[in-house]
This record gives C-alpha cells, structure tokens and sequence, in this order.
C-alpha cells in the first residue's frame, strides 16, 4: 500500500498487523469509527506515522448533529454563520487540547483523545453523581 500523505478509512478494522508494516505514508485521518486495530496502532506509532484518531476526525461532524438537535428541541434557527461560528470555536478547542496533552503526556493522539473524554466524564459523574 502506497500513499504521499492521507489513507481515509472507511470501514472497522481495515488496518490491522498483517498491513500496518506495509503501509508508505506520514498521516493516518480515521474517517470510520475504529478502523485500525490495538496491534496496527503501535505498529504505526512504533514507526511514526501520525494517526489522527477516529474519536477527533469525526468531531465536526458529531458536533454538527448535536447542533441539530439542540436546535430541534429549543426551536432555534441559527445562522450557516453563527453554526460555522460555534463549530470552529469548539474543534479548535478540542484539537488544542488533545494535541497539547499528546505533547505533554508524550502519547498518541488516541490516548490523548481517550484520557480527556475519560476524564470529562469522571468529572461529570463528580459534579452530578451516579445517577443525575
């Protein structure tokens, strides 16, 4: 398998130990919900190649269809503006704070991604409790 710089996936688990050696590239965006294996992963990242996580790829579009929804249930109409507004603003956010936290932690975008949705979580549960 050969590629300058993007593989897009599309399907679970089309990367996997009998193929991530073999792939020619730098960047890895994950356009499907788990399309590379745990073993592929540290294959990947053993070889540094860059593998932009499924959980951050998809934000835009997740966050989108939260949009839709809140909109849905307040009855509100916001502008292409004012969604594309709130949209940059939140991935922005997120991709600062995942990327800062792989640096810091020296982990893979995926672990990064994981540990703060973990942590957001365990910090939700705090604040409201088991059952809110």
């Amino acid at each position: 398998m050969s590629c300058d710089v993007l593989i897009p996936c599309a399907v679970a688990n089309q990367i996997h130990r009998s193929n991530a050696s073999l792939l020619k590239c730098k960047l890895i965006v994950e356009g499907a919900n788990a399309p590379t294996t745990f073993k592929a992963d540290e294959i990947l990242d053993d070889r540094g190649i860059e593998v932009i996580p499924d959980i951050l790829a998809n934000t835009a579009g997740v966050t989108i269809g939260y949009f839709e929804w809140v909109q849905g249930l307040m009855r509100l109409l916001w502008t292409q503006e004012e969604v594309y507004e709130r949209l940059e603003g939140l991935v922005n956010n997120v991709c600062d704070n995942v990327f800062t936290y792989a640096e810091q932690h020296k982990v893979s975008l995926r672990m990064a991604s994981m540990a703060l949705a973990l942590q957001k979580v365990l910090d939700a549960r705090k604040l409201r409790g088991l059952y809110p």
